[in-house]
């Protein structure tokens, strides 16, 4: 597919470069999985990212795009749609970085000390 390129394993360092250069960052599990790190990860980098699995498509809300069908059917339809407008990722991008601000750990440290005045 013209536009997209598939690296496999790449050695740490080179993953910052790699998701600066894309336009999005692919999670092809389903079911339990560390690969949430990843997304983090991406979202720091402004990246959103394209999930199969509903239920990391949840938790990251607009910072990610779900396939139409967990397999690999809907992951080439979803591919073929952003291959065609990339502008598609634009709010997401945005999203994603949102995601990535608001669970820094100040920011968590903040939510948790409103919980407690809360409570008080």
């Amino acid at each position: 597919m013209p536009g997209v390129t598939f690296h496999g394993s790449v050695p740490g360092e080179r993953v910052a470069e790699l998701m600066d250069s894309a336009d999005a960052v692919l999670i092809t599990s389903l079911g339990f999985d560390n690969q949430p790190m990843v997304a983090l990860e991406a979202f720091s980098h402004e990246r959103p990212v394209i999930v199969s699995d509903p239920v990391l498509a949840g938790e990251f809300g607009e910072a990610a795009l779900l396939t139409p069908t967990p397999d690999a059917g809907g992951l080439a339809a979803l591919m073929r749609e952003l291959a065609a407008d990339r502008g598609i990722l634009s709010p997401h991008r945005a999203a994603a970085l949102a995601y990535a601000h608001d669970r820094q750990p100040a920011a968590h440290v903040a939510r948790l000390q409103q919980i407690i005045a809360s409570v008080r």
